[in-house]
């Protein structure tokens, strides 16, 4: 991976967090392929593009997302997950669409506890990976997240937030299969960073939209972007911030000054940040809520990729391979 991959998102004015219809402000449209790990997950019967949700690409066969998505889903096998797209109201001949071959929302899941607030798409067929379609990586324990610096979001500025599991959700949980090949990391000290059977994610992309406060109900049809800063938790659980809603598999990530918070990306999406030493990114949280925009202390909350790091190798590796060799 070059460092162009990289995020192209500087500093900010921007606002903070909030439920619902989650947006930003203070962001800046990217230019194609800068975020090239990043997906659109769509439903077709939603008016518009039908976005709903943003995702991470953590295997040509498989994206990361939050799992309120899913809330009250319907036909998710209909659904479609765009790959490579910049503007959501043209895509051009980069862009790889896939359908939802299977769907796993965590069994703990408890909607509106917003605690295991994760899920994983199975691709109908594998993507192709290009300059606008690309992998990074997933953390190990290993990693010292909350020492990394340089961290960013990204998306198109909606999501919508459902009210209760579709049924048979847990019933995929054993349906599930191998990642199978298309890891995409270019560099061997990348790759030495984990062992055999690890996911990896996006070569160096973080993703998130911004919209204005006044109009968060016209998501951005071009691929937004901002930098934000990790928070340590204790202090974002303090009595003057979010009084111990934070759980431990949570991160914040925005900044304390409500007037320069960006508001969440698109659920589901990305939250990223440069390794100390080398030239890529690590997926290091999930978009999963927030408060509203520009309320000082409250900044927005992911969840953790890290804390559910064994939970997304036990759930992919919980199926033979479907005719795709291992991960190298």
């Amino acid at each position: 991976m070059s460092a162009s991959y990289g995020p192209m998102a500087y500093d900010y004015d921007a606002m903070a967090p909030d439920y619902g219809e989650l947006h930003i402000t203070g962001g800046t449209a990217v230019q194609p392929g800068a975020w090239a790990g990043i997906v659109s997950i769509q439903d077709p019967w939603e008016p518009g593009t039908g976005h709903i949700c943003g995702g991470s690409l953590i295997s040509t066969e498989w994206v990361l997302t939050a799992a309120h998505c899913f809330i009250n889903a319907r036909n998710t096998n209909m659904w479609h997950v765009v790959a490579g797209a910049t503007q959501l109201t043209q895509l051009g001949p980069e862009v790889q669409v896939r359908q939802i071959k299977q769907l796993l929302v965590h069994e703990d899941y408890i909607p509106g506890e917003e605690r295991n607030n994760i899920a994983l798409l199975k691709l109908d067929q594998p993507v192709m990976c290009s300059h606008y379609v690309q992998l990074g990586c997933v953390p190990d324990l290993t990693l010292e997240v909350s020492e990394l610096g340089s961290c960013y979001i990204a998306g198109w500025g909606t999501t919508n937030t459902r009210g209760g599991l579709p049924k048979g959700t847990h019933a995929l949980r054993t349906n599930l299969a191998h990642t199978g090949d298309g890891l995409g990391f270019p560099t061997a000290e990348a790759r030495a960073r984990v062992r055999l059977q690890d996911i990896w994610l996006w070569r160096g992309t973080a993703v998130c939209s911004f919209l204005s406060v006044h109009t968060a109900e016209r998501p951005s049809d071009v691929l937004q972007e901002a930098n934000v800063h990790l928070i340590d938790v204790h202090l974002c659980n303090s009595s003057l911030w979010y009084t111990g809603a934070i759980h431990t598999q949570n991160l914040c990530a925005g900044y304390s000054v409500g007037s320069i918070n960006p508001c969440q990306a698109d659920s589901g999406g990305p939250l990223v940040c440069k390794d100390n030493n080398a030239a890529f990114f690590w997926l290091v949280g999930v978009a999963s809520w927030g408060k509203s925009c520009a309320r000082t202390n409250q900044p927005g909350v992911y969840t953790s990729v890290q804390h559910f790091y064994d939970w997304i190798l036990v759930q992919i590796d919980s199926q033979p391979t479907e005719g795709h060799e291992d991960i190298l």
